[in-house]
């Protein structure tokens, strides 16, 4: 009967048990949660850098329109209108074809979809002004800065930015904001991405 009893467990033994049984699936799910967040932020990281690239590929496709004028002493910057939007060291949004053109439905969009495809709204591709929310996870901005006085240079500078938690709950109208100092960014909130270049005019040699 001695050996018999001395074969159990006590509550005690048990209640420890199941603590250090709670305590290790505590860490376990901790560590999880991480490895996926950790995940989503590189994946995240990764598309807002293409977008980065995207769009700088944009402007300076756009500055090729940048020429001597035929006319006069003049150029064609105004031709240039991504890069003749705002030259003023402002961040801004660009708008330029936002709406569809022509028959292959294209559009270029400061706001993009969670697989970093350009995505307006149907009201943004009727009227080509206003930035939907619908399916919206990356927001773009443009700065243009003069490097020479008399604008024959300059400086273009793309930032992305998009929520930072995976659950985070951003404001609707998130990307038609755009920050212009640190105070104004709520990095706390989003994440942001910046790619810098040069364009200047294009002229023929």
């Amino acid at each position: 009967m001695r050996r018999a009893n001395s074969l159990g467990f006590t509550a005690i033994e048990v209640m420890m048990s199941l603590t250090i049984l709670a305590i290790g699936a505590a860490g376990v799910i901790s560590m999880q949660k991480a490895a996926i967040q950790g995940n989503q932020d590189a994946r995240n990281m990764d598309e807002a850098n293409a977008i980065g690239r995207q769009w700088m590929d944009r402007v300076k496709r756009d500055a090729m329109l940048w020429t001597p004028s035929d006319t006069g002493p003049s150029t064609n910057l105004p031709d240039a209108t991504l890069v003749n939007e705002n030259i003023k060291g402002v961040w801004f949004q660009p708008k330029a074809r936002l709406a569809i053109a022509g028959s292959q439905n294209d559009v270029e969009s400061a706001g993009f979809d969670p697989l970093a495809r350009d995505l307006p709204t149907t009201t943004a591709q009727t009227e080509g002004t206003t930035l939907g929310t619908t399916g919206l996870k990356y927001c773009t901005n443009l700065r243009v800065t003069p490097l020479a006085s008399d604008t024959s240079l300059l400086r273009v500078e793309v930032r992305v930015f998009w929520p930072s938690q995976i659950l985070a709950q951003q404001d609707d109208a998130f990307c038609n904001q755009v920050p212009q100092n640190a105070l104004d960014m709520q990095t706390d909130v989003y994440h942001f991405v910046y790619l810098v270049s040069a364009v200047r005019m294009n002229v023929q040699p």
